[in-house]
């Protein structure tokens, strides 16, 4: 009993609250915390739309190559090809190259939402147009060799250009053939 008289003073007595914060401690650093998480989801957030703009410019250039590669090297599959038989639309003749005016005509009569799918690129516009050497659209019996939508003011596009010779019944024609893909 007697050392319940000695100890109790000491159990009654308030210890110093050790590990608590002022209200207004919490209030700052909460506030700081949710302005560093917001300008860290901003900073990632602006850095993946980077990514995603470059990465996506990477593919539709690949696409151009490829698209372009087929055009002047190829002679198509079947080789006899028809705006509906075509599965790969080549217009070269036997030389790399070298165009059909014939195979460039049948290609207007392709539709352009098919022209987009035997592409591969349904998910983007084109335009594809042959100019000779002063700039002007080649114009071969009576019709102008441009494919697809022009583009206007895009921002993310993606122009690839070669040069080929455009076959009129003997006559060669110099030619620039620009493909242009963009989203």
């Amino acid at each position: 009993m007697v050392l319940s008289l000695l100890i109790n003073p000491y159990l009654k007595r308030k210890a110093p609250k050790k590990g608590q914060m002022f209200g207004s401690d919490f209030v700052v650093s909460a506030v700081l915390f949710i302005i560093i998480l917001f300008a860290s989801v901003e900073l990632w957030n602006a850095a993946a739309l980077k990514y995603s703009s470059s990465d996506s410019n990477e593919l539709m250039q690949k696409k151009a190559v490829s698209i372009t590669d087929a055009l002047i090297k190829t002679e198509g599959i079947p080789n006899n090809w028809t705006n509906e038989t075509v599965k790969l639309i080549g217009v070269s003749e036997k030389t790399i190259q070298v165009l059909d005016r014939e195979k460039l005509s049948e290609m207007k009569k392709i539709s352009y939402s098919n022209l987009k799918s035997i592409w591969g690129i349904s998910d983007y516009e084109a335009y594809l147009v042959f100019e000779n050497s002063t700039g002007n659209t080649i114009n071969v019996d009576g019709e102008l060799l441009e494919y697809g939508q022009k583009q206007s003011n895009q921002k993310d596009l993606v122009p690839f250009r070669r040069l080929v010779l455009v076959n009129d019944s003997g006559n060669l024609i110099s030619s620039v053939m620009t493909l242009i893909i963009w989203r």
